[in-house]
C-alpha cells in the first residue's frame, strides 16, 4: 500500500464583481487569496496556511496587497494581524 500526499496551493476568489486595476485601468481584478491545503491523493484536505488578500488582474496579471502592514502602537514593529498582544513589547493589540 501506498500513500500520496503533500501540501498544494488552492486560489480563492473573494468577490464576483469585478475592480478597476491599479495597472491597466480596466475593470478586470478580483480580489483573490492563495489558501495551502494538506492533500491525501490530490484532494484538498485540511487547509494549513490562509494566504494573504491580493488584488489580482485577470489581463495584465498585476498583483496588488490589499492587507496593509500592522504595527504595533509601542514599539511601532510590523505583526501579524492576528495577534492580540505585541510579540516584540507585550503591549496589548487594539
Amino acid at each position: 500500500m501506498f500513500l500520496i500526499a503533500g501540501v498544494q496551493p488552492k486560489t480563492k476568489t473573494l468577490d464576483k464583481e469585478a475592480k478597476i486595476c491599479p495597472g491597466c485601468g480596466l475593470k478586470t481584478a478580483h480580489n483573490q487569496r492563495i489558501d495551502h491545503y494538506f492533500s491525501l491523493f490530490f484532494i484538498p484536505v485540511l487547509r494549513v496556511k490562509k494566504g494573504e488578500t491580493m488584488l489580482t488582474c485577470d489581463r495584465c496579471r498585476q498583483f496588488v496587497n490589499t492587507n496593509p502592514a500592522r504595527r504595533c502602537r509601542r514599539c511601532n514593529q510590523v505583526m501579524d494581524p492576528d495577534f492580540k498582544f505585541c510579540p516584540f513589547c507585550g503591549d496589548p493589540a487594539h
